[in-house]
């Protein structure tokens, strides 16, 4: 065994914080490769929690307790195998790089390079997903000596830039001025928690307005933080705009200043900005932490038997209202009405206490496990009774009487026809044409 150790790097916070630029600042420095981003990463820790699960759920009749293989230590060592093939690939991260500028040279800027040449270490690698925010216990499991910086920036240019921005394929990255500042809210508060669960020495907050303002002071405080030399090159990419949406569009100021949630966002931030952070560790804080990042791996276990469930439900639901809805399918009770109507009635009544069970069936997932995907399944039962009892006010009754009011209606005109053709014998050929038509059109 050799004495590697695996120290990655993740910048964290809400997208549109400075997170790209300071990525690309800390990967100037001779021992820190600067990676591309990688969303998966968060989700394989929660994969990788799953895995664990399944090989030791049965104590010594599973692999891993049998052979005392801990949950940290499996994490650990994927964690290690992550990190020996990130820096292991650095050679062709450079060759695609040096490819790029012979092919692009008006888009290559010199100050964000990979590597400034082989006699740098390039030891650790930094990341700069946003989305690893809501990852930080996970990734912490598989990298034990990880350091995070979580940038932080004011909600306002950040929900705006938000709006303003496009993924590759074209899609929007929020809809709306609130679902900005959600998410904003939703990675500060992540990151925060993460900073209060595992304390100073592995979570550094820093002030996006201080990272622009003071560069070279900003910086040095970063990688006093990672245990690094400064390096004066890492000042160099603050001199560039960079994955910036350029949006100064005042309508879409507005729509931030409108957002209802845009108050709580503020008061966090200027909370953060104002308070001193605990230099300790906080117990409760840190049994959240661990207690959200179980929650997750529960979830994930369980999502193949929430989604079945909610297929049967879906599946139920379709059968129940199409039972429902196509009275088509008993013809023979439209000469009777009476008998028809009693039969919706016993129909509306099944429907009824299906839709009741599935309901029932549905809460009791929720409440168990308060996952999404039951939530949802519980949203979609709720919804199937809602549109069940509006057919049953308003959608069947109204249905019913003009189909089965139209052809009773036909029919009993129908009968009629014969007494009223007897009596058009008399007219010549004609007027029982011209007669026959107008009888027609009241039937219609």
């Amino acid at each position: 065994m050799d004495n590697h150790i695996a120290r990655p790097i993740f910048v964290v916070g809400s997208p549109r914080s400075g997170t790209s630029i300071l990525t690309w600042a800390l990967g100037q420095h001779p021992n820190i490769l600067p990676t591309e981003e990688a969303p998966g990463r968060g989700p394989f820790a929660v994969a990788v929690g799953v895995y664990y699960g399944s090989g030791s759920g049965r104590g010594a009749r599973s692999q891993f307790s049998a052979m005392g293989i801990g949950r940290d230590e499996f994490h650990a060592a994927l964690g290690d195998a992550i990190d020996r093939l990130t820096l292991g690939h650095r050679a062709q991260l450079e060759r695609l790089s040096e490819a790029a500028a012979r092919d692009l040279p008006a888009q290559i800027n010199k100050r964000f390079a990979v590597s400034r040449g082989a006699h740098e270490p390039k030891r650790r690698w930094v990341d700069g997903t946003p989305e690893s925010s809501f990852y930080i216990c996970g990734l912490n499991r598989l990298f034990p000596q990880a350091r995070f910086v979580h940038i932080l920036r004011d909600v306002r240019p950040v929900a705006a830039s938000m709006l303003g921005f496009r993924h590759n394929d074209g899609s929007p990255l929020v809809q709306t001025a609130e679902e900005a500042c959600d998410y904003w809210l939703r990675a500060t508060q992540a990151c925060l928690l993460a900073r209060r669960a595992l304390g100073p020495e592995k979570v550094y907050q820093l002030h996006y307005p201080d990272l622009i303002a003071n560069p070279e002071s900003a910086l040095r405080g970063v990688c006093r933080f990672l245990g690094e030399e400064f390096a004066p090159a890492c000042v160099e990419p603050l001199a560039e705009r960079i994955n910036s949406s350029h949006l100064e569009n005042a309508d879409v100021l507005a729509a931030v200043a409108r957002a209802p949630n845009l108050d709580a966002a503020l008061a966090l931030g200027e909370r953060l900005r104002e308070v001193e952070l605990a230099d300790a560790v906080e117990p409760g804080a840190r049994a959240e932490f661990e207690a959200l990042f179980e929650n997750a791996i529960e979830h994930a276990r369980h999502v193949d038997d929430y989604h079945e469930a909610a297929t049967t439900v879906l599946a139920g639901i379709g059968v129940v209202l199409g039972e429902c809805g196509d009275i088509s399918r008993f013809p023979h009770l439209i000469a009777d009405r009476s008998r028809a109507l009693a039969h919706m009635r016993r129909l509306a009544a099944v429907c009824a206490v299906a839709l009741a069970v599935q309901w029932a069936a549905a809460l009791a997932v929720w409440i168990s496990t308060r996952a999404a995907a039951a939530g949802i399944a519980l949203g979609v039962a709720t919804a199937a009774i809602a549109i069940y009892l509006w057919l049953r006010r308003a959608g069947l009754r109204v249905a019913w009487r003009r189909f089965a009011g139209k052809n009773a209606f036909a029919q009993r005109n129908g009968n009629d026809d014969a007494a009223r053709i007897g009596k058009m014998q008399h007219l010549p050929e004609g007027a029982q044409v011209a007669r026959a038509q107008e009888h027609r059109a009241c039937v219609r």
